[in-house]
């Protein structure tokens, strides 16, 4: 029943409190549920972001360590190297290079003065080397070295014993090693080999004629 009028109707006016409040109440539990939700999606994200970047230094730590396995596996030891003695023959004019000190001392006596030691190379195979052959012309007296078996070949073809392998080197700029140049003088029939660049340009203004790079070896 109606009150009296100009009387303050206190039933209707709380209820309609009451429902205010509980959809102000329902707002604040949805927008607290969106934040919380909201938070744990950015933590979930950033997890993520990190453990992405976890990940990409991991890969990047393995792959560099397996460049560098890699690395050591395909290079021998340079301690394992020993001196190419270098000797020269001014009567035949012939460069002659060994690994072999007492056949060094033999060619001594037959004409061939040292000049010491053009390189190291290994006396036996290693990882990434190659054989360096050796073959000798008497009709020429020259001394040849090749990593190339096709040229090997051609050279016993023209006359050239094979003396067999004088050594392992590297047919590539890699592990340290440095070029072997090579040079060859028509006149006087010699092979002639060298790490030094202002030997190789000395010899090249006497006469010899670029050949190249006979493969890489260690100072």
């Amino acid at each position: 029943m109606a009150g009296p009028p100009g009387s303050i109707q206190y039933s209707g006016w709380f209820k309609l409190l009451s429902d205010k409040c509980l959809s102000n109440a329902i707002q604040v539990k949805i927008l607290g549920s969106f934040l919380e939700s909201t938070r744990l999606h950015h933590e979930t994200v950033q997890q993520t972001m990190q453990f992405a970047l976890v990940l990409t230094a991991l890969l990047t730590f393995v792959s560099a360590a397996s460049l560098n396995l890699e690395a050591r596996q395909s290079c021998g030891d340079p301690a394992n190297a020993s001196p190419f003695f270098r000797l020269y023959n001014s009567g035949d004019v012939d460069h002659f290079y060994t690994l072999d000190a007492s056949e060094g001392l033999s060619a001594t006596n037959l004409g061939y003065t040292s000049e010491g030691v053009s390189s190291h190379i290994f006396p036996s195979e290693q990882p990434g080397s190659v054989p360096l052959y050796r073959l000798y012309s008497p009709g020429v007296t020259d001394h040849f070295y090749t990593i190339d078996a096709a040229e090997r070949d051609s050279a016993v073809k023209l006359g050239y014993y094979l003396e067999g392998v004088a050594g392992y080197i590297y047919p590539n700029a890699i592990c340290g090693a440095v070029p072997f140049f090579r040079m060859y003088s028509a006149n006087g029939g010699d092979h002639f080999y060298t790490t030094s660049t202002p030997e190789r340009d000395s010899a090249l203004g006497i006469g010899y004629a670029d050949e190249g790079i006979a493969g890489y070896v260690y100072l």
